[in-house]
This record gives structure tokens, C-alpha cells and sequence, in this order.
């Protein structure tokens, strides 16, 4: 044992190598734990230059790539078998039970979390969270909403933690922002009633209900909008195919500007009404944008409606376009009001700062 290293490396494994919310959150909650020397990402390889662990490299942060279940304990081994302790993150099942059985081969102090972002898949997503009921792990929820679901799935109550997303300073602070509708020093942007702009950005899945738009503008008088759809997926070019004759929605795919084309628009709407939380609407509200959201799932809680934003009865189309049109309604300084608490709300309740420490005594209750 004498040869084993004396300080405790942090390691966050992921179950997708993209870039979307949730290896985000990774490489942000990785960054802003500061106090390890030794800081890992893990995920599968083979996402490209977009990928989290290209991210990843470019912030100077350690990196394995695994193809399999084998492989990552394979890449796993090593770590585990130069150190005395380890620190992980994991967010899959699998990860998590071969990081306790390397723990127990080589005699490693492991401090665990398991972080569940969530998902439309019940089983996937938070029925199988149950084959750690009783083990030494300590459960994270993102959202309120995702616990529920854990307890749904048979998780006891103390069992988990929530622990919010949140935005890092530095993103915040470099993150475009829209101007403000009511004139000053800074400068204002007009809202257009005959030509609202409203932002959309999300996977085009199913689970995401793109389809609620489409068939609310199909159904309702929505032409003062104007909708810009980022993002891609497997509903794509189903849905650019079915609003061929809509000229007031574009579904432009993938973009690497998406913060500036939100900073453009005047609106942004969410759809999805099961997101387990929803870190676009963070990004949102930095851009000063006003948000629309449904009144279910994740999102639900970021939006304290008529105050950082407005709420819309989920899953229908009638709603949704009621909703848009009493936003659009709304004077200038109504709307610069809904902006400006939702930037209040990032500094007060998804502000990095307190998520970190959050994960800090996470760790440290585990002895």
C-alpha cells in the first residue's frame, strides 16, 4: 500500500459524450470544485469535436474515453489502483456499481454521488436509480421533480439530495443579453406586435413535443409570431416537412451561436411538459428574455409565474396559443419587469456558488 498516492482525485463519469445540459452541468460542476488537483471527465468516446470531452481538453481538464462497459472499468482500474481515496460522480447505474467494486478490490476510500438528471424514460431515467437503494451512495436530484420520481420508483425520501443546475459565473458574464423594451441609457429593442420573435431550443424528439407548436399553429391564429427552432434530432426533418406551407416557423438544426440568436429574439418558449429541469430557461433568463414554460414537469419550478416569467397548461395547443398572445400583449416595462427577476432569480437560487458548496458538503457528509 505504500505506493498508493495520497491525494484524492475528483472523477464525473457521463453516459453520453454530447454537450448537451447535462454535460454541461458536468464540466461546470467539475470546474467550480476547484480544491482537487486531479480532476477527470469520463464518457464515451466517438462524439466528434463537439463532444464533452473535446470541451473537456480545451478547459485543461483530464479525460477518458470508454466504448464500453469493460473499458471504462478498464480505464477506472488504473485510478483506483494508484490512489488510497477517490471521489466520484457518476450518472449512470452501471458506472456507479463498477466504481464500488473497484473500491472494494484495491481497499479505496470511495465518496460517491449519483447524479439524476432525469429524462422521459421512467425505467431508464429513474426506475433502475432503485439497485442503489442500499448501497453507500449518495443520491442527487437536479429538481424537485426528479426526486418525486425517484419516490415513485420506490427511492426513500432521505435517500436524496436536490442539488439545482445552475449557470457558472463566467457563462453568465459572458452570455449576450437582449435589450431592454422600455428606453434608457442602455438601449431598447421595440417589441414588434406584427412580428414577435420567439426562440425555441431544444432536441427535435418526440418527448419534447415540438408537435404541441405545430399543431397549435395549425389550429390558431399565431401569424404575428415568428418562431426559430435550434436544435436537432430525430423529429427534424419530419417536422420541417410538415410546416413546409407554415412561413412563420423555421427549424434551423444545430447552430454554434445559439446564445446570440437567443439574445435576438424577444420570447423564449419551452414544451416539453416531463423535463426534469430545463437549463435553457436559466440561459433565458440571462439572455433577458421572457419566458414561457408549461405548468408541469422541472420547468414548472424555475418559473414562478407572473413574476420571472409566465406558465401555460401543458400538452395544449389552445393554451399555448393564449398564453403567447397575452405575453405579446404585455407593455414594455411589464415585460422588462419578467427579465429582470429572472436574472434576480439566477443570483439567488441557481447561482454557482451555492450549487458548489452544495456539492462540497455532499461529499464531505460522506465522511
Amino acid at each position: 500500500m505504500a505506493f498508493r498516492v495520497m491525494t484524492t482525485p475528483l472523477v464525473y463519469i457521463l453516459h453520453s459524450g454530447n454537450l448537451f445540459g447535462t454535460e454541461r452541468m458536468a464540466l461546470a460542476t467539475i470546474a467550480g470544485l476547484d480544491e482537487y488537483h486531479q480532476k477527470y471527465v469520463v464518457a464515451p468516446q466517438g462524439y466528434g469535436p463537439g463532444s464533452v470531452l473535446a470541451a473537456a481538453r480545451l478547459r485543461g481538464t483530464g479525460t477518458l474515453a470508454f466504448r464500453n462497459l469493460r473499458q471504462l472499468a478498464t480505464r477506472l482500474l488504473s485510478l483506483f489502483a494508484r490512489h488510497r481515496s477517490v471521489d466520484v460522480i457518476a450518472t449512470g447505474v452501471s458506472q456507479s456499481l463498477i466504481c464500488m467494486l473497484l473500491a472494494a478490490a484495491f481497499r479505496v476510500k470511495l465518496r460517491h454521488l449519483h447524479v439524476v438528471h432525469g429524462g422521459t424514460n421512467e425505467l431508464d431515467s429513474y426506475g433502475r436509480k432503485y439497485y442503489l437503494a442500499r448501497l453507500p451512495v449518495k443520491l442527487i436530484a437536479v429538481s424537485s421533480f426528479v426526486k418525486t420520481r425517484l419516490i415513485a420508483n420506490g427511492l426513500k425520501p432521505e435517500r436524496v439530495t436536490v442539488i439545482q443546475n445552475f449557470l457558472s459565473s463566467e457563462e453568465t458574464a459572458r452570455r449576450p443579453r437582449r435589450p431592454s423594451f422600455v428606453p434608457g441609457p442602455a438601449g431598447y429593442r421595440e417589441l414588434d406586435p406584427t412580428a414577435v420573435r420567439v426562440v425555441l431550443v431544444s432536441r427535435i424528439d418526440p418527448n419534447k413535443r415540438i408537435d404541441l407548436l405545430v399543431d397549435a399553429l395549425e389550429r390558431h391564429d399565431l401569424t404575428a409570431f415568428r418562431f426559430d427552432v435550434y436544435g436537432g434530432g430525430a423529429d427534424l426533418e419530419h417536422h420541417r416537412q410538415r410546416c413546409a406551407g407554415q412561413p412563420n416557423i423555421r427549424f434551423h438544426g444545430f447552430v454554434d451561436d445559439v446564445a446570440a440568436r437567443m439574445a435576438e429574439a424577444d420570447f423564449f418558449l419551452h414544451l416539453c411538459p416531463d423535463e426534469p429541469f430545463g437549463l435553457v430557461v436559466l440561459e433565458a433568463f440571462v439572455a433577458r428574455l421572457p419566458v414561457l414554460v408549461p405548468d408541469r414537469g422541472g420547468t414548472a419550478e424555475l418559473v414562478d409565474d407572473g413574476v420571472n416569467g409566465h406558465t401555460y397548461a401543458a400538452s395544449n395547443p389552445r393554451e399555448l396559443a393564449s398564453a403567447l398572445q397575452r405575453l405579446a400583449a404585455l407593455p414594455a416595462d411589464r415585460l422588462d419587469a419578467l427579465t429582470a427577476a429572472g436574472c434576480e432569480a439566477i443570483e439567488r437560487r441557481f447561482s454557482d456558488r451555492a450549487a458548489i458548496e452544495q456539492y462540497r458538503r455532499a461529499f464531505a457528509s460522506m465522511g
